[in-house]
This record gives C-alpha cells, structure tokens and sequence, in this order.
C-alpha cells in the first residue's frame, strides 16, 4: 500500500511538473512580452514629452544591508508592492483613456462629425471586452496575442514615420530648449516610458530558459534596444514634425485620411493585450496575500472563482479612476513623476547600497558608487517631487 501512495506520489508530482514545462514560456514568446510591455501608448506620447523639453535637451535626458535596516525588510518590500501596484493601475488607466480617445476620434472621423462618442460610454463598451481577455491567467497564453499586437504596432509606427517624414521642417525651426517649468512634466512623461520595469522579473520567472533573459545577446537587452531605437525615433521626429500642437498621443496629430484612421484603430486594438500584460504584475502581489487570507486550494472551484472575481475587480478600479480623469497627457506625467522615478531611480540606489553595503570593496569603488547613486537619488527625488506637483496642479486646473 505505501509503494501505491509514492507512486501515486511521484506520478502526480511528475505530471505538475509537465503542466508547469509546458506553461512556461520560449525566449521568443518572452521577447514578444516585452516589446509589447514597453512599446504601447507610452511611445505615442514621447513628443508630447519632447514638446516640454525642446529637441535638444529631450534627446540629451534619455537581508543584507546596515544592521539597524534588516529587521525593517518586511516595510521595504511593502513599500515596494505598493508603489508597483500603484504603477500598474496607473499604465492600465492610461491604456483606458488611450483606447476611449483613439475610438472616439476613429468614429468622429469616419463618420465626417456626423457621429461623436463620449468618452465613458466607450469605456462602458470596452469594459467586458477587456474583463474577459483578463480572464487569461497564463503569460503563455497570451503569448499569440502579444506578437500579433506586436505586429500591429510595429506597422502603425511605420506609418506614423511615413507621416512624420513627409515635408518635415527644418531643425533649428523648434526650440533646442523649453521653459525650465515644463521640464518636471518631461521628466514624467519620459519617465513613464519605463512602463514594461515591472514585467521584468515575472516574464523571467515564466521562462522556460530564465539565463537567457540576460546577457549581452539577451532577451532583455535585445528587448530594449529595439524600444530605445522607437522611443528616440518616435520623440524626436514627432516634435519636429509638429512642434507645440503635438497632443498627448501622436495618433491625434494624424490627418483623417483613410490609412490614417486605419493606423489608429490598428495601434488601439494592440492596447488591449497589453492591458492584460501589465494588470498581471497587480494579479501576482494581490492573489497569493489573498490565498495566505482565506485559506484558498489550489485547483479548486472556490479558488478559480475567487482568482476571476479579483481580476474583474482590478480591471473596474482601473476603468473608474480612467473615467474620472480622462486627460492623458497628464495622467502619464502623473503616473511618470510619481511612481515610475521611485521603482526605476529612487528604490535601485537605495537597494544597491543596502545589498553591498557589508560587501569587501575598495574605498575608490565605494566612492564611485556612493557618488553615483547620491547623483541619481538626488535628480529621482526632484523629479518626483516637482514632477508630481506640477501633474496634479496641472490636472486640478483641467477639471
């Protein structure tokens, strides 16, 4: 009976082994996640970025640790979640007003005026829509969706330059330098266009091959490269096409021509997996606290409920939040400035002092560090503080 029981044993643990190989992800599918985590709306907005910069200085910006810290580990990595989540909700609004925006004006253009959507009841008409494809509870599975948005996206872009490129003026016809008061709205604007830092690790993690994700031919600095060359491109050439009309999207400056529409309702449409992309990152903090709460099984009706229940939950936080300030523009600024300067500037120095702070290193490297991260500490927490300043300023004036 025992040899029944350790085989019955070794069976079951053999077979969630082969269900677990096979949800994992290939280092293709793994790229496809993250070009489309981090070229989404993001991309469209950079010279709206630009336009608070000027062209020059816009393309210039692109338990261990000190003994009295280590028992406040468990506040540090609250800290961190909170501000992650605050992060994505905030990328997944944007998403929101994104895809109300571009469907609003697709409709009024193609319909010559005759047809004017608001704003939120597009937003009710893409919310089940939007529930549903949330319902994916595997990275893997989404991994057709990512490419195909992916492929949308990419030939969008090719038609935006098109545009872009055609009677584009001269350079020194926009200012190389804006006034310094619009700077902290770039600095998060810019700033957000980290919107894929908290993909990072759980993509990783999904892999069936994780040594693959780094390394200098690298699924992530493959990755990146490709977004840097988009983002630098994309900003540059969209402020010097349009100078200070640039809007919130770049997709707004686009004339109602046919191929143009077509181009909008592509890049809308390549929104949607990547909502799903990033409202994962608050799935994979919130659930696993909410089966330690109630004591859920895994594989269980009750569990699989209650998973689907907090998924359309996060997914009507994000709509009414989005319904309640549909301003884009400020919205990602907001979002830049006050969450996405503390997870990519501000937490990764303190980190990196804490974790070599017991390290053996020589005075002239601990030097470099402590100048190094003092440095970006420093310009993290100016952005933050002005940047979410003027956000909010500039958002209770719009209201």
């Amino acid at each position: 009976m025992t040899v029944e029981k350790f085989q019955q044993k070794q069976q079951k643990r053999a077979a969630e082994e082969e269900e677990r190989d096979v949800s994992l992800m290939s280092n293709t599918a793994t790229l496809m996640h993250l070009l489309k985590g981090n070229v989404g709306p993001a991309v469209l907005a950079i010279p709206s970025a630009v336009a608070n910069a000027g062209l020059l200085v816009a393309e210039k910006a692109f338990l261990v640790g000190p003994k009295c810290l280590q028992n406040k580990a468990h506040i540090a990595k609250a800290i961190v979640n909170i501000f992650l989540l605050m992060t994505q909700i905030g990328f997944c609004c944007v998403y929101c007003i994104f895809i109300a925006d571009n469907i609003r004006d697709f409709v009024k253009n193609v319909t010559h005026g005759d047809v004017i959507l608001n704003v939120d009841t597009i937003m009710l008409a893409v919310y089940p829509i939007i529930v549903v494809l949330n319902f994916i509870r595997r990275l893997s599975h989404l991994a057709i969706a990512s490419a195909a948005a992916n492929i949308l996206q990419v030939t969008g872009l090719a038609i935006i330059f098109y545009n872009l490129f055609i009677d584009l003026p001269p350079t020194w016809t926009r200012p190389a330098t804006a006034d310094i008061t619009r700077l902290p709205l770039f600095f998060g604007t810019a700033i957000y266009a980290f919107e894929g830092i908290g993909l990072i690790l759980p993509l990783q993690k999904d892999m069936k091959e994780p040594a693959a994700f780094i390394g200098f031919g690298g699924v992530l600095n493959t990755g990146m490269v490709i977004v840097g060359c988009f983002y630098f491109a994309t900003g540059f050439f969209g402020f010097l096409k349009y100078g200070d009309d640039v809007k919130g999207s770049i997709t707004l400056n686009l004339p109602c021509t046919p191929l143009y529409e077509t181009v909008q309702l592509m890049l809308t449409i390549a929104v949607f997996p990547l909502y799903a992309l990033q409202l994962y990152v608050p799935i994979t903090i919130i659930w696993p606290f909410i089966q330690r709460k109630f004591n859920l099984q895994e594989s269980s009706l009750i569990t699989t409920a209650a998973d689907l229940c907090m998924r359309a939950v996060l997914v009507t936080i994000t709509f009414m939040l989005a319904a309640a300030v549909p301003k884009l523009d400020l919205i990602i600024s907001l979002i830049g400035a006050l969450c996405s300067s503390s997870l990519a500037l501000i937490f990764p120095v303190i980190i990196e002092m804490c974790t070599l702070w017991q390290e053996d290193i020589s005075k002239k490297r601990w030097a470099f560090i402590y100048i190094k991260n003092t440095l970006i500490l420093l310009f993290g927490l100016t952005g933050f503080l002005t940047g979410t300043y003027v956000s909010i300023s500039n958002i209770i004036h719009s209201l």
